[in-house]
């Protein structure tokens, strides 16, 4: 995760510097200064930029950015072509155009950055909250979890051997994993593929719920939460967790707004902050 947030904001700031070269050039062009321009263009789309930014964006959808950074270098050369030729009409053209490709990257990195930077904050906070409500001997089910093994492995260390695990997903990933495959192994952890609605366990103490989206989308607007309650024990409590994929500030209120508006009455809130809701059955 360090080595990630390091090379995303270094590739952050060399789109940032993009742009602001492309406005310069810009400037230039619109003043008669065409060497100039010329000039900060061909550093823009340099091979040794590029190359920057190519090694740079591991675990940021590297292939979409190595598309769109190339992109712009096209655009670019094709710029220095037209200043060439004194056509400085259409490479303003053009150069609005690039510019508005790299404030596109610009933002697109930026919102990479921070559902990277969530689903981190939320990964370190999981135990914590889980060892909050989890207790030895509990039935415990986890929703949603696909091929992540992290909220299941710290599930089957808290229950211990006199508690029970259950890891529900539509898709089947538990066969395809070696950490899936070990925990499927433990004892006390049953792996199910399932889809939402239907949950086969047993009553449970607590349902964990990885990304509770989900549980909205059933149709009628309660019946997700009607489906939790009929699993869940008097005095057990539903942990639900943010959707850290989708992860932006507008979404995170919607979801929160709309997580507590349908939750049913015999429910208490107990539990609210950025990163999970945890409610109560009276």
């Amino acid at each position: 995760m360090i080595s990630f947030l390091r090379s995303s904001k270094k590739i952050a700031r060399e789109v940032s510097i993009l742009v602001l070269e492309s406005e310069q050039a810009k400037k230039d062009v619109q003043k008669g200064k065409i060497n100039e321009a010329i000039e900060k263009l061909k550093d823009i789309s340099s091979e040794e930029l590029y190359q920057t930014l190519k090694h740079n964006t591991e675990g940021l959808a590297q292939e979409v950015i190595e598309e769109e950074v190339g992109k712009t270098i096209k655009i670019t050369q094709r710029i220095i072509e037209l200043l060439k030729k004194n056509n400085t009409e259409e490479a303003l053209g053009w150069l609005n155009l690039l510019i508005d490709k790299e404030i596109n990257i610009q933002k697109w990195i930026d919102h990479k950055i921070a559902v990277r930077n969530h689903a981190h904050k939320l990964a370190k906070n999981i135990k914590r909250i889980l060892k909050k409500y989890v207790r030895n001997g509990m039935v415990v089910v986890e929703l949603f979890n696909g091929e992540r093994s992290d909220i299941l492995e710290a599930l089957a260390e808290l229950v211990g051997e006199s508690g029970h695990v259950y890891g529900i997903d539509k898709l089947n990933p538990f066969e395809m994993y070696e950490d899936m495959v070990v925990l499927n192994s433990l004892p006390n952890v049953d792996l199910i593929q399932a889809s939402f609605p239907s949950i086969p366990v047993p009553k449970s103490d607590i349902i964990v719920v990885r990304e509770f989206c989900y549980v909205t989308q059933t149709g009628n607007k309660n019946a997700g939460y009607s489906i939790l309650d009929s699993k869940l024990r008097r005095g057990g409590s539903i942990i639900l967790f943010l959707n850290h994929t989708e992860y932006h500030e507008e979404l995170e209120i919607q979801s929160y707004q709309r997580a507590i508006s349908q939750f049913p009455s015999n429910y208490k809130l107990i539990e609210f902050n950025e990163l999970e809701l945890v409610f109560q059955k009276q």
